[in-house]
């Protein structure tokens, strides 16, 4: 099953053609058992979908950082709030999907090698096979939901994908 190109639906591998490979590996990994390499393809299909939905909004970060498309968002929610308040709780929902993904990021991709193995600073960043399809689940839901409100509030043609 993780190793077909179904796991997401048609209309999340159409929204987001750029995460077609990353969505094809990190089924691969699941299916062969490298849980913590497919959650890393997770965290960049995650990556990508941020951006588009910065793109969405006009946002183009200097820096690829995920704060520097978060804070705009916020704010992008703030101004909706008044004048589009159902736009403005789907795209609060949106970020709340994606706010558990900030904690599984900087273990994954900053590694604790250089931290002494009693230090209180390192963090577990191997993933069990429940960790992984926890992740793969929340991942599909996320972009389930982006794909619905992308193509439901149509904003820009050259929306990045």
């Amino acid at each position: 099953e993780y190793y077909s190109e179904s796991l997401f639906s048609e209309k999340v591998r159409e929204t987001f053609p750029k995460a077609r490979f990353d969505i094809d590996e990190a089924g691969k990994c699941y299916a062969f058992g490298l849980y913590t390499a497919c959650v890393f393809h997770l965290m960049r299909i995650v990556d990508l979908c941020l951006k588009r939905l910065g793109a969405h909004y006009g946002i183009i970060a200097k820096n690829p950082n995920w704060n520097e498309y978060l804070r705009p968002l916020r704010e992008q929610y703030d101004k909706l709030k008044n004048t589009n308040p159902e736009e403005a709780q789907t795209l609060s929902d949106i970020l709340e999907r994606f706010s558990s993904y900030r904690a599984v990021r900087n273990p994954l991709t900053h590694s604790d090698e250089l931290l002494p193995d009693d230090s209180s600073h390192r963090i577990e960043s191997k993933y069990t096979p429940e960790e992984a399809r926890r992740h793969f689940d929340n991942a599909n839901a996320f972009m389930t939901s982006l794909a619905d409100f992308l193509s439901n509030n149509r904003k820009r043609e050259d929306d990045i994908a």
